[in-house]
């Protein structure tokens, strides 16, 4: 068959659809009143045996028409609309004629194709003659397939288009009608391989591209073509248009479940909503609430009148009418969010442009309805843009008061940029963080779920983490590879700007420049705002990582302290909880850059032919290599982390004990242990970093390798290597550097993460131990068949635990057969040094692990317990006592009558400030015997129903401890039960009625004081003579004047942190330098040098081989192969020696901080928190060690970049320096302007750390 003599497929195409008047618009059911003939209604509704009756039996003629009101149909009309298909047999066989037309110009073919009567259609189709039928034409100018399609009768358009080869369909019916017609007409697989066969010429090909071009054209001007068969199922129907009302549809979805999530989020009563004056609030609501009212108005006029609504409509009126309901609702509630404005932006932008190509038709009432709501829509689109009614008055977040534009732009920044210019940032100058970023809604998020994921039979602690932050997640993924996709544009508007400079012609010119222009304006407003959304997850996810690390730490036994130390702990805050916050981008990251790799090798493909295989040979040699050198950073990176958990034990016990190690000389061996766990780590620090030089050296010489080998190949090849295809190749190659570079890193992150995230798994989701729960029930307290014991742990060697018992220490066992502690009665323990009655207080508590036995404690009832050392926190008396955040919930007068029982009130009025006076860190502003009364005043200021002391009254002397024992019924609530572990026996009232001996853990003698002291063999009788005899007369006056002589000074140490002003001073870099080693530092020069004119030297001689092709290819190969070699040896030398100079700093300076740390004075040591010190030792030692030789790694790789390009430019084009110069001086002014602030936000942000690590530390310790 000849190609060109098929027959053609006529395609007539409307840029806007004509609502005029359908087949139905006159139809409606008639009430019972109306008086219509039998025969109508039995054809329309398929009653056979009536309309039997009246055709045959009858003799009702077929050709009868309705009243005029009915349009004057014939039954054979309303059997076509009431789609049965006997009714239509038994009319054609007496005659009925199937081309009788209404008042409407209506065949009953027309109405059965608008019904959707498929099989009814095919049944009238037959009966006449087939063109004649389906080319007629009612007065709206539609004929039957027309309609179908535009009713969206999928299956009768297919069975119809069988049985004509012209088509005549408007542009707006819906998309899968087109796919339908073009589908049902292709050809057979016979005449689609002749037709492939012969497209295969050039000539053919050619006019098939001139037919498309054509229909595209069609498809914008409305113009009418005439298209072959083959050539229709090439064109694209969907475009323009269709993927505008798709668009808009999709918004219309997205902004409805934007309203209910954001309505969702209001009612939820555990999240403080920020709720920020909006522009225009109450023109914003009414016009909602119109919306409302005008998508029902749409859809009742449009029922009312029988007009046709697209599934387009349908769906997207639907969900805007839901959408702009809740909407209204939010307005209420004045909590629109930043979310729900730039919908409305993208949705008005959506709907120009659906008007610019497809306006909509007001000339019907739903058609007017329509337009207004989407002219309303602009509307709001527009307001959406204007900046809040309420500028930022220093109340809350400036980000939360905000517009869109300033977000977008920055704006809201500017006034703290210029105070940052001004002066350095303090606290109080640090603003509010945003609503949603919020540290407590993120810990009690977190929290909560975690507690949930631990009552699960198995936890995970990924499953946690996908439950809270997936969604978030994956969003950030989609928006990276948004990015990537972005930034792969620009090679090609490269490419097509040099193409274009060969043939100049302005207006494409003009084209290319704006979108040049607008790419890097997307690339970098995107960017920007990604690098922010990415920080403020960080911030949501560490908040809630933190407090779930502290509610921890809140749980620990004495046992898991011990295992745990300080020093796991503070890594955990310090080192370990960073990794895992960037494992989430990790995880991504090592998806999309395979991605974009393959994506970019792709292209690349297209500009070089085959040759880009030469680039993949090249990534499957090195993908090996990579995967190997990151399982090895994995094992000693996990290693190095043990050795560094125990330096920071090690440091933290040193420090806690300085005072008496300096005293008693043993400082230098608690010094050599931590030299010995610093060089443990060392070795593996070592290790790692070697290997990362080694990755450096993929890094950097990965992509000027596949760069060689691809130009080599092309040459090789035989094949031109043109300027345009080269710059593109080059520019493409760019873009691969970052992700080949990348991801080494990458992966060794992500494995850093992973053994950062085991650890915290760990310690979050502990092992579930067989506990034995305490009873709950009426009565008294009751111990019974109980046995307790402590773990053996003979390697304990820690000296920082003052709350941990020396029984800890052995295996040690407290045994109660059978203890009940009834209400209001006073229990006194005592015993020897060693004979566990701390343990048995413990043991009460519920600290020391129960291993057998049960105890009964009654509903709801409250201990309250002073440990033998008091804990005390850096803040003031008041609060030390009370626990209360303000003084708005105190009790002042229990309060003081607290402080008359333990005998501070006159103490505390020797200081100025009171009962405000500062305790200090571990109490250091007060004596031993002041702070044991602060702790026991604090136990006996909580109204509890038992109250545990473990021997409060050692630390005092016989007056003061005479008097606290004597007071100490005066402020205990009347119900309330004592248990008083002393040494003090001479102390111990004579009515007492319950006294216990304790040896060794166990319960020898029991009774009153009169009981035991008569027995002249029990133990108590003894140790009361012996007490007596021991003790001599007290002289109260040199302990009451060494107190006065204490509490007299004001001691309250600012305890506010250094900081240093403006930039890093000289002598810090020229102090790191020197710890490099000078030699090093010039060899490190040289390299680099070497490395970037080795690089930028590759490009030119590329760039020139491209352009000119003045010297041989084989010339050029060597050429290229020779710059690779020496590019690849420079970047070696420059990553070793960084590496080995780096190991260099850090042992020096670590060296040279122990020492003027550790020989510092006593007064030091009292005014520096121990936290502060913990953090120079971790957090800051760990910058030193991997941050900052990171971070200056790439500062120096940076400005080599941008020195050589500077260069590479003055040479090719010395006029450059007429921008660069402008551009530079702006540069340097934002610089100025950025810089003061970030270093300011960087040393608070370093300063803020060590408080946490000492409120670590005094939780622990409490």
């Amino acid at each position: 068959m000849d190609y060109l003599s098929r027959a053609p497929v006529q395609v007539r195409i409307y840029t806007q659809p004509r609502k005029v008047r359908t087949p139905f618009d006159n139809y409606v059911c008639a009430p019972s009143e109306v008086v219509c003939s039998d025969i109508f209604w039995s054809a329309l509704l398929g009653d056979m045996l009536r309309l039997r009756h009246l055709v045959v039996i009858e003799g009702i003629a077929i050709d009868i028409t309705s009243d005029p009101w009915m349009m004057h149909q014939t039954p054979l009309h309303w059997a076509a609309k009431g789609g049965s298909l006997q009714a239509i047999e038994l009319l054609l066989s007496h005659g009925a004629n199937v081309y009788t037309k209404d008042d409407t110009g209506s065949i009953p073919l027309h109405l059965a194709c608008y019904a959707g009567h498929t099989q009814a259609a095919i049944e009238l189709l037959k009966a006449g003659d087939l063109k004649d039928l389906l080319i007629a034409d009612y007065d709206a100018n539609l004929n039957s397939l027309e309609w179908a399609a535009v009713r969206g009768h999928s299956k009768c358009v297919k069975e119809l288009t069988k049985y004509t080869d012209t088509v005549w369909l408007p542009l707006f019916i819906e998309e899968l009608i087109w796919k339908i017609i073009l589908k049902t007409k292709m050809k057979s697989p016979e005449e689609k391989a002749q037709e492939v066969k012969l497209a295969a010429q050039r000539a053919e090909y050619q006019r098939l591209q001139a037919l498309a071009e054509q229909a595209k054209q069609a498809a914008q001007f409305g113009e009418a073509i005439l298209l072959d068969r083959s050539d229709a199922a090439k064109v694209d129907f969907s475009c323009f248009c269709f993927s505008s009302l798709h668009a808009c549809v999709a918004l219309s979805i997205l902004f409805m479940l934007a309203c209910m999530y954001r309505k969702y989020t209001l009612l939820r009563p555990e999240y403080d909503i920020k709720r920020v004056d909006r522009p225009c609030l109450l023109i914003k609501y009414v016009l909602a609430v119109a919306q409302v009212f005008l998508c029902i108005a749409f859809f009742t006029l449009s029922s009312m009148e029988h007009r046709t609504t697209t599934a387009s409509q349908d769906i997207g009126l639907t969900s805007q009418g839901i959408a702009w309901g809740f909407y209204a609702s939010i307005l209420l509630d004045n909590g629109e969010s930043i979310v729900i404005r730039f919908m409305l932006v993208l949705r008005a932008f959506c709907l120009c442009h659906q008007f610019y190509i497809l306006p909509v038709n007001v000339t019907s009432n739903e058609g007017f309805c329509e337009g207004i709501i989407h002219y309303i829509t602009i509307i709001f689109g527009l307001i959406a843009l204007l900046p809040d009614s309420s500028h930022y008055n220093g109340i809350g977040s400036p980000y939360d008061q905000s517009s869109l534009i300033s977000r977008l732009l920055y704006l809201w920044i500017s006034p703290f940029v210029s105070l940052g210019k001004q002066r350095r940032f303090e606290i109080p100058d640090i603003p509010p963080l945003p609503r949603a970023d919020s540290t407590f809604s993120a810990s009690h998020g977190f929290q909560r779920a975690l507690l949930y994921e631990r009552r699960k039979p198995k936890p995970s602690f990924l499953r946690l983490l996908r439950k809270l932050y997936g969604w978030e997640i994956l969003g950030f993924g989609l928006w990276s590879a948004f990015n990537k996709l972005v930034a792969l544009a620009s090679p090609f508007l490269i490419r097509e700007f040099l193409e274009w400079a060969q043939s100049p012609q302005p207006t494409r010119g003009y084209m290319l420049a704006i979108a040049i222009c607008a790419q890097a304006l997307v690339s970098s407003l995107s960017g920007s705002q990604y690098g922010l959304a990415w920080s403020r997850f960080d911030l949501r996810l560490r908040a809630g990582l933190m407090a779930a690390i502290y509610s921890r730490t809140l749980e620990l036994s004495l046992a898991e302290k011990t295992k745990y130390g300080m020093g796991k702990l503070t890594n955990y805050i310090s080192v370990d909880l960073g990794r895992l916050i960037g494992m989430p981008g990790s995880i991504f990251d090592m998806i999309l850059i395979p991605t974009e790799i393959a994506l970019a090798l792709y292209l690349l493909g297209h500009e070089v032919s085959y040759a880009f295989v030469a680039g993949l040979i090249v990534l499957g040699i090195m993908l090996p290599i990579q995967t190997w050198l990151g399982k090895t950073l994995q094992e000693v990176t996990k290693a190095m982390l043990q050795y560094r958990d125990d330096r920071v034990e090690w440091s933290s016990m040193t420090i806690k004990g300085v005072r008496v190690l300096k005293l008693l000389g043993w400082l230098e061996h608690y010094l050599n242990k931590m030299r010995e766990a610093r060089t443990l780590e060392m070795q593996r620090l070592r290790v790692r970093k070697y290997l990362d030089a080694l990755c450096v050296v993929f890094w950097a010489s990965t992509p000027v390798i596949v760069q060689s080998s691809v130009f080599l190949t092309v040459i090789y090849s035989g094949r031109d290597l043109t300027a345009a295809n080269a710059f593109t190749a080059i520019a493409l190659l760019d873009r691969l550097i970052y992700p080949m570079n990348y991801f080494p890193w990458i992966i060794n992150g992500f494995l850093e993460a992973r053994v950062s995230a085991l650890r915290i798994r760990d310690f979050l989701f502990p092992e579930k131990s067989a506990r034995n729960p305490k009873e709950i029930m009426d009565g008294p307290f009751v111990w019974h068949e109980c046995i307790f014991s402590w773990q053996k742990d003979n390697d304990s060697d820690d000296l920082s635990a003052p709350l941990l018992p020396n029984e800890a220490s052995a295996s040690f066992t407290i045994q109660l057969h059978h203890f009940e502690l009834e209400k209001s009665n006073h229990v006194y323990v005592v015993g020897s040094v060693g004979s566990g009655k701390t343990s048995f207080l413990l043991a009460l508590l519920g600290d020391m692990p129960l291993r057998n036995g049960r105890r009964c404690f009654p509903p709801e009832s409250k201990i309250s317990y002073a440990p033998q050392v008091p804990w005390l926190f850096p803040t003031s008396v008041r609060r030390n006592i009370t626990l209360a955040e303000s003084d708005d919930v105190v009790d002042m007068e229990l309060y003081n009558r607290v402080l008359a029982a333990t005998c501070l009130t006159t103490d505390l009025n020797n200081h100025s400030k009171s009962d405000l006076t500062e305790v200090g860190d571990g109490g250091k502003n007060f004596s031993g015997g002041q702070c044991l009364r602060i702790g026991l005043a604090r136990a006996l200021y909580q109204r509890a129903d038992l109250y545990l002391l473990d021997d409060c009254l050692s630390g005092l002397d016989k007056t003061t401890a005479a008097l606290v024992m004597s007071n100490l019924e005066s402020v205990l609530p009347a119900h309330a039960t004592l248990v008083l572990a002393t040494h003090a026996i001479n102390l111990l009232p004579n009515e007492a009625k319950t006294i216990l001996v304790l040896d060794k853990g166990q319960i020898i003698e029991f009774g009153s004081y009169s009981e035991l002291s008569s027995n002249e063999k029990s133990n108590f009788r003894g140790m009361l003579h012996y007490h007596d005899k021991a003790n001599t007369p007290a002289t109260t006056s040199d302990s009451q004047e060494l107190i006065d002589a204490t509490t007299s000074k004001d001691n309250d140490n600012s305890n506010e942190e250094h900081r240093e002003d403006g930039v890093v001073d000289a002598k810090i870099w020229w102090k790191y330098f020197a710890s490099m080693g000078w030699y090093v530092v010039f060899s490190l020069f040289v390299a680099v040098v070497f490395m970037q004119g080795t690089r930028n030297g590759l490009d030119l001689w590329v760039a020139n081989y491209a352009s000119h092709h003045d010297i041989s290819a084989h010339t050029f190969a060597n050429g290229l192969l020779i710059l690779t070699g020496c590019n690849i040896i420079a970047v070696s030398f420059r990553s070793f020696l960084f590496a080995y100079g780096g190991l260099r700093a850090a042992n020096a300076l670590y060296a040279k901080l122990i020492y003027r740390l550790f020989h510092a004075t006593f007064a030091f040591f009292d005014r520096t928190p121990l936290g502060r010190l913990l953090n120079r030792l971790s957090g800051d030692t760990y910058g030193v060690d991997e941050s900052l030789p990171f971070i200056l790694n790439i500062l120096i790789k940076d400005a080599a970049d941008i020195t050589g390009t500077f260069v590479i430019l003055m040479l090719s084009n010395p006029y450059v320096i007429v921008t660069m110069v402008p551009l530079g001086v702006v540069y340097f002014r934002l610089q100025n302007l950025y810089r003061p602030t970030s270093r300011h936000l960087r040393r608070l942000d370093s300063v803020a750390q060590s408080p946490l690590v000492m409120h670590f530390h005094a939780t622990l310790e409490g």
